[in-house]
């Protein structure tokens, strides 16, 4: 599973009813789309949360400060019992000057950049959650982003 995945997106919309209130529709950039110094203070070294049917779908971990490795939290770290263990599974980086853009490129498929809307959007949502947006207009992912490395609480 990829933390911003279509899918995904659908399901965290019907869990979480403000990502409705986030305007991807329009350009994200002319709607207080975060910059690329508030991208790398925000997911540098942090873990994104996407919620799913039952607790989180998604845990994803950013290595790195502006750029590094995204790793799968799944269900901790390597060890004795451990089923589904925390895994590499691929990078990101983060481009742009005044409207930041993070690109998350996925081993064994897809590439997918984001815009992000948060505490200086038009439209704020809850404490430490933020929508993640496409260049294109597509439905706002709403993802909770926490310190560490995981797990999700």
């Amino acid at each position: 599973m990829r933390i911003l995945s279509f899918i995904t997106a659908a399901v965290f919309a019907a869990t979480m009813p403000f990502a409705a209130l986030a305007d991807c529709t329009n350009n994200p950039t002319s709607n207080g789309a975060l910059s690329a110094t508030q991208l790398t203070s925000l997911l540098g070294g942090k873990i994104a949360c996407v919620a799913g049917g039952f607790g989180w779908e998604n845990q994803e971990y950013h290595s790195g400060t502006s750029s590094g490795s995204i790793i799968d939290y799944k269900h901790g770290a390597p060890g004795p019992g451990v089923v589904d263990q925390t895994l590499t599974i691929g990078t990101y980086a983060i481009s742009g000057t005044t409207n930041g853009l993070v690109t998350y490129s996925y081993s064994g498929g897809g590439t997918y950049s984001y815009y992000v809307l948060g505490n200086s959007a038009p439209v704020t949502p809850r404490a430490g959650t933020y929508f993640f947006c496409t260049a294109f207009g597509a439905t706002a992912i709403t993802v909770k982003v926490e310190n560490g490395a995981g797990p999700c609480t």
